[in-house]
């Protein structure tokens, strides 16, 4: 634990396990713990020692599924768990009988309070924010007649961006602090940032989520670099909660090379409302298409080659249609038609065709769109469709579905890069680095 023992300031990277009394929500009061596996996972375990007047006690004590749980943390902090699934019951009868059961956890809330009121601001650092601001608080100059070193420190700048439905985002800094300037014998500089969204009126912790997510996602698509959320924090009813659970993220926290980031703040400073304003209206046209591909992104270590592919394809096919018809099928079954299903097949080429039309280069050197619309449409088919064919060629055919996968996804990058309200250098910066990326991936698995 933390130097205070406390569950609710901890990163969402880093697991932990901590005792727990729950008080209320599952029908009489039974110790346990809370295990956290930094993947956003949660489990509760419980156990409960039983003597010859709980003979009664059967696996109605401890329910399929509970709404939501209260508990007291060892660390003195309450918790409210929220929507638990019971995996595994056991009851042991040995020296002691005792009763055991373990339940996933969709969400934990720990503060002083118990949650349930509505939400009015939500806080969310993930990692490399900091690094993409770009901020240098830190000036320093040189006397060149006493060599004497002078070290400057200034207070960053926090965008703050008033959103079309009233709610306000800023990125704050830890480090704005004005009571001590000076810097000591121990002086240390906290460096992190969050971002921070205020709304207009109370709002449910899912919209707050979600926008927070989203502009996650649009540093992401900025950087070309999966950027793992390490804390969030909500306040409701005039208390604070920090946020466990909710989405499993599969991505390695230390593999962020902050120093081939495609873009940073500094190069839409100006723009830097219109982009986010534009952004969360680019979403809410796509929503279909953008969850997938940045679901994708996030699991891409968890999927195989072939996955990778058939969920970037659906990515495109999805934004497509989005863009042309603002929305996407609702789901109902079709009526049965073979000349239906005939026509599903070709459309995928034509579709590609439209989205390659954006004015960036997005295949790497030597290779041509009739060539990759071919593959793509062959490649779908044999995996979607029931046309497997065992290849002649196994490495080659891990080579072109590699290179191919990688295509699609470039091609699905710079259609939603085309689409934001930045200027077209910053455009171009960002794809061309994505290219370049593109072609030393194809050289190096030749």
């Amino acid at each position: 634990m933390h130097g205070d023992g406390s569950v609710s300031g901890r990163s969402l990277l880093e697991p932990f396990k901590v005792g727990v009394d729950i008080i209320d929500g599952l029908g009489k009061s039974v110790s346990g713990h809370v295990s956290y596996d930094g993947y956003h996972g949660l489990t509760l375990d419980l156990a409960t020692v039983l003597d010859t007047a709980d003979a009664a006690y059967n696996s109605a004590s401890a329910p399929e599924t509970v709404g939501r749980a209260i508990g007291v943390l060892e660390t003195g902090e309450c918790a409210t768990l929220k929507n638990l699934i019971r995996t595994r019951q056991r009851l042991s009868c040995r020296k002691l009988s005792a009763f055991t059961s373990s339940y996933l956890i969709t969400e934990m809330f720990v503060g002083d309070g118990v949650f349930d009121a509505k939400c009015d601001r939500i806080s969310v650092k993930f990692k490399g924010l900091l690094e993409w601001m770009d901020q240098r608080p830190l000036k320093r100059s040189i006397d060149k007649t006493s060599d004497k070193l002078t070290v400057e420190y200034t207070n960053p700048k926090m965008p703050a961006v008033a959103l079309a439905d009233g709610s306000t985002l800023k990125i704050a800094f830890d480090y704005t602090d004005e009571r001590s300037l000076i810097p000591t014998e121990k002086f240390t500089l906290s460096q992190s940032a969050s971002v921070n969204i205020q709304t207009k009126a109370p709002s449910s912790f899912d919209a707050l989520y979600l926008k927070a997510l989203r502009f996650n996602r649009l540093v992401m698509l900025a950087t070309n670099t999966f950027m793992p959320l390490m804390s969030i924090q909500v306040r409701a009813g005039g208390d604070l909660f920090g946020v466990f659970g909710r989405y499993r993220a599969y991505g390695e926290a230390g593999r962020i090379n902050y120093l081939a980031f495609n873009s940073r703040y500094t190069d839409v400073r100006r723009n830097f409302s219109s982009m986010v304003n534009g952004w969360f209206a680019l979403y809410a046209k796509h929503k279909a298409s953008l969850d997938w591909y940045f679901g994708t992104w996030a699991q891409m270590e968890r999927l195989s080659l072939d996955m990778r592919f058939l969920r970037t394809v659906q990515s495109l096919e999805a934004f497509d249609k989005e863009r042309n018809t603002g929305r996407i099928p609702s789901g109902k079954r079709p009526k049965a038609s073979g000349k239906k299903n005939k026509q599903d097949r070709s459309v995928l080429g034509k579709r590609l065709e439209s989205l390659l039309e954006i004015p960036y280069r997005t295949l790497e050197t030597g290779a041509t769109k009739e060539e990759f619309v071919e593959y793509a449409k062959w490649a779908r088919n044999n995996y979607s469709h029931g046309d497997i064919q065992d290849p002649e060629n196994p490495r080659q055919y891990a080579v072109d579905l590699a290179k191919n996968t990688k295509r699609l996804e470039l091609l699905m990058h710079g259609n939603v890069i085309h689409e934001l309200p930045i200027p077209d250098h910053v455009k171009d910066k960002i794809m061309a680095s994505k290219v370049l990326q593109l072609d030393e991936f194809a050289s190096a698995i030749e």
